[in-house]
Formats: structure tokens, C-alpha cells, sequence
């Protein structure tokens, strides 16, 4: 099961990693994980990939997505820097596209 941070300007709770890390920590379920996307995350993390190094072990899935909810390399988000973090902590699950 997973929970996918959102950001703002769509709902106004767990819009962070490290909400829905607490969120996560407060339920206590194995089977709970985070379902992140780099379209959010741009919106709301200070740092997408010291997010990803500091709540990485609860990543189950990844949406990946521009800036702009285009392809990869259509808008400005650094996915070379994403991808390295990913690597770094040892991140073996899916990736997706979520684009329009």
C-alpha cells in the first residue's frame, strides 16, 4: 500500500516526504510505504534529493514526472541528480511515468 505526498495547491495535508514519513511512523504498518513524484516534490521539497537520502527507506514507488507534468527533460527538474540519490541509497523498485 502506498501513500503519495501531494502538494499544496491540490490538498492540504501530507504534502511533504517528511509528512508522510511521520504519517507512516504514527500508523506502523510494514506494508505502508511512500509513493513519491517528482512533479510534487518539485512543488514542495526544499531539496528533492536530500528528501530522497533522508526518507529514502520508505520509498515503494516512484512517479516520475517534469516540472511541468511533461517528459523528463521537458521542463527543469535535474533527474541525473535524482537518479544518482536513488543509486545511493540502493532503491531497487518501480519507476513510472506519470505525464500528460
Amino acid at each position: 500500500m502506498f501513500l503519495e505526498p501531494i502538494n499544496r495547491y491540490e490538498i492540504n495535508f501530507i504534502n511533504t516526504m517528511e509528512e508522510g514519513y511521520r504519517f507512516i511512523e504514527k500508523v506502523a504498518e510494514d506494508n505502508l510505504l511512500l509513493l513519491i513524484d517528482t512533479f510534487h516534490m518539485n512543488i514542495e521539497e526544499p531539496s528533492t534529493t536530500q528528501s530522497i537520502k533522508n526518507f529514502g527507506s520508505l520509498i515503494g514507488h516512484i512517479h516520475i514526472a517534469d516540472s511541468n507534468r511533461k517528459a523528463p527533460g521537458l521542463g527543469h527538474i535535474d533527474f541525473l541528480s535524482i537518479i544518482a540519490q536513488l543509486m545511493k541509497i540502493n532503491y531497487r523498485s518501480f519507476l513510472s511515468a506519470e505525464i500528460i
